[in-house]
C-alpha cells in the first residue's frame, strides 16, 4: 500500500513539473531587441578615412580624417501617437569606432516609424554635462553660447593642383541658437521579433542642395551664423534610414 501511494505521489509530482515546464515554454517574450547601426557614406560609397577618393559638387577632391557627432532624442513611434525612447544622447566617432551601434530592448510590437535629432536640441545641450572624454572634447565655446558641438567633420582637400589645405566643418549651437536637425521617418519597423535598422549619414550632402559650399569656405565657421544656417539648410537629407 505504501509503495502504491508513493507511486501516485511521484506521478503527481512529475505531472506538475512537466506542466510547469510546458507553461514556461509557452509564455511569449514581451520584448524584442532593437539593434541600431550607424553607417557613413560619401557619394554612396562607404566612408574610408585618409584617402583622396571623393569629389564634391564643386569638383573639389577631398579626404576625411575626422567624423565625430551627436544624435539625440531617438524615438520609436507607435500608431496611437505614443513614442518609446531608444536613446536620449548618443556620441559617435566613426574613425575610432565609438558608438557605432545601440542595443535597446523594447516591447515586441509593430512601430510606425522613428524620429531623431542630429546634434543636441537646446533643451538637452547644457555646458558641463559631459565631464569625461571623448564627449567632453566636443564642448562648444561658452563665449559662443556654450553647450556642445553637433559635429566635427574634418579632412583635407586639393586647393590647387599643387596645394593641399585642411578643412574643418564644425556645427553647433552658435549663440545658443538651436541649429540641430530634426528627422522623422515613416518607415514601419516590425519588432515582434529582434530587428536591425541602420542610420546613414551622407557626408557629401552637407555641401549641396540648396547651397553649393566650397571647402575653401568651410574652415573656421564656428562663429559664422550665415554658413551655419547654410549647413543646416543642406542637412535636410543628410540622414536616411534603412532596414
Amino acid at each position: 500500500m505504501k509503495q502504491l501511494k508513493l507511486f501516485f505521489l511521484t506521478l503527481l509530482a512529475g505531472s506538475v513539473f512537466f506542466q510547469s515546464c510546458k507553461d514556461e515554454v509557452q509564455e511569449p517574450n514581451p520584448n524584442s531587441q532593437l539593434n541600431v547601426l550607424f553607417n557613413h557614406q560619401v557619394n554612396n560609397m562607404l566612408l574610408d578615412f585618409d584617402t583622396t577618393q571623393y569629389t564634391n559638387v564643386l569638383n573639389q577632391k577631398f579626404e576625411v580624417s575626422t567624423l565625430r557627432y551627436f544624435v539625440s532624442a531617438i524615438y520609436l513611434r507607435k500608431a496611437n501617437g505614443d513614442s518609446v525612447l531608444v536613446k536620449d544622447i548618443h556620441y559617435v566617432d566613426a574613425r575610432d569606432n565609438i558608438g557605432m551601434d545601440i542595443v535597446k530592448e523594447v516591447a515586441a510590437e509593430q512601430y510606425v516609424g522613428l524620429s531623431l535629432v542630429f546634434g543636441i536640441p537646446a533643451r538637452l545641450n547644457q555646458t558641463g554635462m559631459f565631464t569625461m572624454k571623448p564627449e567632453s572634447n566636443m564642448e562648444w565655446p561658452v563665449p559662443m553660447g556654450g553647450g556642445y558641438h553637433y559635429m566635427k567633420f574634418e579632412g583635407k582637400f586639393a586647393k590647387t593642383d599643387s596645394s593641399i589645405q585642411n578643412f574643418q566643418m564644425h556645427t553647433g549651437p552658435l549663440m545658443a541658437k538651436d541649429n540641430s536637425l530634426y528627422f522623422t521617418f515613416d518607415t514601419p519597423i516590425d519588432l515582434k521579433n529582434d530587428a536591425t535598422i541602420t542610420i546613414n549619414e551622407h557626408l557629401d550632402k552637407w555641401m549641396t542642395s540648396p547651397n553649393d559650399l566650397s571647402l575653401k569656405d568651410i574652415t573656421k565657421i564656428m562663429g559664422n551664423a550665415e554658413v551655419q544656417q547654410k549647413l543646416m539648410d543642406n542637412g535636410h537629407d543628410v540622414i536616411t534610414l534603412t532596414q
